[in-house]
């Protein structure tokens, strides 16, 4: 059954789940118990389950919602000369808000294609605003989707490690991505 498919109660129940997962994951990690994502939301276990049948499932529903909230992002930037650098941006806190979520699907998924599959669709939608800033002289030429894909595991690596130092060490791995992204003439004003 589709979201569009079902009633209003429980499309909301599904979306106050998704939002109550995002803030437990974050506080507590990616093992914090299922119980605790069904008290935030205010709804029982068998609520939970209905919608999630396991962790994993609630991890790719909530990474599937920040995709797509990425795509609106993308859509809003996309006459913007330098919205690609503004999208990596958007995505750079994404990452940083559900590190826990990040490290423990990519490290220990049971569907590495669904993994993949995301990643994909997130390479994506960055590729317009790539050839955009690409016209406009902003990023370097030779940049593809390869070397997104690239830049998004070393991202992804710089996430692990404590949480006290994670904003540090994700903003320092951004820092040295945009310096390879930039073009030449740009690479000291930004």
């Amino acid at each position: 059954m589709s979201k569009r498919d079902m009633r209003a109660d429980a499309r909301q129940n599904r979306e106050t789940l998704l939002r109550a997962a995002a803030v437990v994951f974050a506080r507590d990690g990616f093992d914090a118990p299922l119980e605790l994502v069904a008290a935030e939301a205010g709804v029982s276990r068998m609520t939970l389950y209905r919608n999630f049948p396991d962790r994993d499932a609630l991890g790719y529903a909530i990474f599937d919602q920040n995709i797509l909230a990425l795509r609106e992002t993308a859509e809003r930037l996309a006459d913007e000369p330098e919205g690609f650098l503004a999208l990596l941006d958007v995505l750079l806190e994404s990452l940083i808000e559900s590190a826990g979520l990040t490290e423990a699907l990519c490290t220990r998924s049971n569907d590495l294609k669904l993994v993949a599959q995301l990643r994909r669709r997130t390479i994506d939608l960055m590729m317009p605003l790539l050839r955009a800033a690409q016209k406009s002289n902003v990023i370097r030429p030779q940049i593809d989707a390869l070397d997104l894909d690239v830049f998004m595991e070393m991202l992804g690596a710089s996430l692990r490690g404590p949480a006290r130092t994670r904003r540090l060490r994700v903003e320092r791995a951004m820092d040295i991505l945009r310096r390879g992204l930039l073009s030449p003439r740009d690479t000291s004003a930004r």
